[in-house]
């Protein structure tokens, strides 16, 4: 009874969803067939950058469906959860319900019975991005009618990815879109919006202006420059991270011309990093890892003159909230990350095989085969300090 149950569950959903496509592709939008007021299941698991960059598909789903409940499914320490939640906020509304779960860490048992839970919400639509574990929650997306998701040629994974799943996608290629372009393409597939694709940004509140404001006040930093530095990368990216001694040097040289006060950003298990970094510019270095919320320390990017960093998630903040910011990048998807405004600088090689992590692709040589890492070793401290006079700070 049960496997009879399941079959006639999948019917009904495979036959709801050829009606709406065959409706939207005869030149009706889905969104009409929805009522407008659909009940919208978005996976979060995203790193931060990858959060920001996810902003104009956001909106469009919003302003595609104002009376959506949308929910959120979201690890439970990742930071995307605050951006995204900041980011819906920005467009006044808010996540309907929001689901934490490290999906690697909980048992076989616990897992069944989350995909049951959201199973029994009854989704119109399940939203997968590339970077989604859809493969854990196999039967809570074929529960709904609609199942947007991208796809990637399996011959050029490194590990299966359930294509099948989505009966709304998008199928990315190992090419020099930008990340913004990738979920906003597969976005317009699901509401028909032509909207352009906007350069993220953040909007603070004001409360935290007011502790920026304050910080400033406290620590005599009016008429100074401030610049401010991210050294490290996630735990599963340290990959990204270019050297510290070499971030020392860079320093170093930008105290000599500018006489500045360094903030230095991160997580508490950075600090070695920043120590290690900062070692020749200790008397004009603040050290705030660990310290602070993720929108305080925006707020600070915010008031900064210049921020100095690694392809990382504070990166992508400081560019969010206005900062000339000059980023180093080495194995990571530069073309995927890079830039939108001519505020910003990129420091890339593009040597023959980089960036070699891109979508995750493998390639001959990648991040974790590579003798030489001559994408991060090419660049030198003296051309990271010359670029820097270009941010106009």
């Amino acid at each position: 009874m049960k496997g009879l149950k399941e079959a006639y569950l999948l019917y009904k959903t495979l036959t709801s969803a050829s009606v709406l496509l065959k409706k939207s592709r005869n030149g009706t939008k889905v969104t009409n067939f929805l009522g407008g007021s659909p009940k919208i299941l978005l996976f979060g698991y995203m790193g931060l950058g990858d959060a920001l960059m996810f902003q104009p598909s956001l909106k469009a789903i919003i302003r595609a469906f104002p009376s959506a409940k949308i929910d959120l499914l979201v690890g439970r320490e990742s930071q995307s959860r605050a951006v995204l939640e900041r980011i819906i906020s920005m467009e006044n509304q808010r996540f309907h319900a929001i689901f934490e779960a490290d999906y690697k860490s909980v048992s076989l048992s616990e897992l069944k019975q989350l995909n049951r839970k959201l199973v029994g919400e009854k989704y119109d639509i399940i939203i997968c991005t590339y970077m989604s574990p859809s493969p854990y929650f196999t039967s809570a997306i074929l529960s709904a009618p609609l199942r947007v998701g991208h796809t990637l040629s399996p011959s050029h994974w490194y590990k299966p990815r359930p294509n099948w799943l989505f009966n709304i996608s998008v199928q990315l290629a190992q090419d020099h879109e930008h990340e913004t372009s990738r979920h906003f393409r597969l976005i317009q597939k699901l509401v028909g919006t032509d909207g352009t694709v906007d350069s993220p940004h953040l909007i603070l509140s004001d409360e935290e202006e007011i502790f920026a404001k304050t910080y400033w006040k406290e620590h005599t930093l009016e008429g100074r420059v401030v610049i401010g530095t991210h050294f490290g990368a996630s735990k599963l990216q340290h990959w990204k991270k270019w050297d510290d001694d070499r971030f020392a040097k860079v320093l170093l040289d930008l105290q000599n011309k500018y006489n500045p006060i360094f903030l230095h950003f991160g997580v508490a298990s950075e600090i070695s990093q920043i120590e290690e970094a900062s070692s020749f510019v200790r008397s004009s270095s603040i050290n705030l890892a660990g310290k602070l919320s993720l929108f305080e320390v925006a707020a600070l990017l915010k008031r900064c003159n210049a921020m100095l960093a690694n392809d990382s998630g504070l990166g992508h903040v400081a560019m969010a909230v206005g900062t000339p910011t000059l980023r180093v990048f080495g194995m990571s998807d530069y073309w995927g990350y890079r830039s939108l405004s001519m505020n910003n600088i990129d420091i890339f090689k593009g040597i023959s095989c980089s960036p070699c992590l891109q979508l995750g692709y493998l390639k001959p040589y990648n991040v974790h085969n590579c003798g030489h890492k001559n994408c991060m070793k090419l660049i030198t401290p003296e051309e990271v300090a010359a670029a820097f006079e270009d941010l106009k700070v």
